[in-house]
């Protein structure tokens, strides 16, 4: 069983400063983000603004981008968006979504690699 919905819509949500489209699902229990959200920020200099050209640039070690705008909390376990039950690792960040800015807790969800939707969010 999927935790997708037929109700839910495709929104566009900022992090860190660059536009990901999550899907919106208001009966979702808990917040899930790809991996490759992360790793978009992988190999950025922190003293470095984001900008589409070195959204996705190639590693370079030393950099903390990522860990300054992704905390990591634990792993928990959770519900995919396959449906199934997986110990996934959670971290927080600040989103924003329609002008306004709040912190988020995410489950980062490995099934949604590769996906069209960077997560899904019950916003």
């Amino acid at each position: 069983m999927s935790t997708r919905s037929k109700t839910s819509s495709t929104e566009l949500l900022y992090i860190g400063g660059i536009g990901f489209m999550f899907e919106v699902n208001p009966s979702l229990k808990h917040n899930l983000i790809s991996p490759d959200v992360l790793a978009s920020f992988d190999g950025v200099k922190e003293s470095e603004e984001v900008t589409e050209d070195c959204a996705f640039p190639l590693p370079i070690s030393n950099t903390n981008l990522r860990q300054s705008i992704f905390q990591y909390i634990r792993e928990e376990w959770t519900v995919c968006s396959d449906g199934i039950f997986r110990k996934c690792p959670k971290v927080k960040c600040r989103i924003e979504h329609n002008s306004n800015s709040k912190s988020a807790i995410f489950h980062i969800d490995k099934t949604l690699v590769y996906e069209n939707i960077a997560g899904i969010v019950s916003l």
